[in-house]
């Protein structure tokens, strides 16, 4: 791949990283500012929280706060295994077969570890 392509591909990446982290600064500042209007109390105690999606949907357009904070907390969980994702694609368009099988494993773990993971 040219300088100029792989340049391209890091500055894509870069961008989907530097926007991923303003969207989930915006869901978690919505939900904190709607926790404050509504007078709700923030819990900040771990526990298992399990969303559907259509729960999700239904509690951002409620508005409910936990919703909103939950949604932040999900994309910035996500941001990291989007950006190795995104590097499998560019190893495999380099042609990169030692980058991309360490890319490849380090993708596994990571989703390995967010759906077979604890919960606390």
């Amino acid at each position: 791949m040219s300088d100029a392509k792989l340049t391209r591909a890091e500055l894509f990446i870069s961008n989907v990283l530097r926007y991923g982290v303003l969207l989930c600064a915006f869901f978690l500042a919505v939900g904190l500012i709607i926790a404050l209007t509504q007078g709700v109390a923030i819990d900040f105690q771990p526990r298992p929280v399990l969303y559907l999606p259509s729960e999700i949907l239904a509690g951002l357009m409620a508005p409910n706060p936990e919703a909103w904070i939950a949604t932040g907390l999900f994309l910035l969980v996500a941001l990291p295994i989007v950006r190795v994702a995104l590097t499998v694609v560019l190893f495999w368009i380099e042609g990169d077969r030692v980058y991309l099988a360490i890319t490849l494993l380090v993708l596994a773990v990571l989703l390995l570890s967010l759906f077979f993971g604890k919960a606390l």
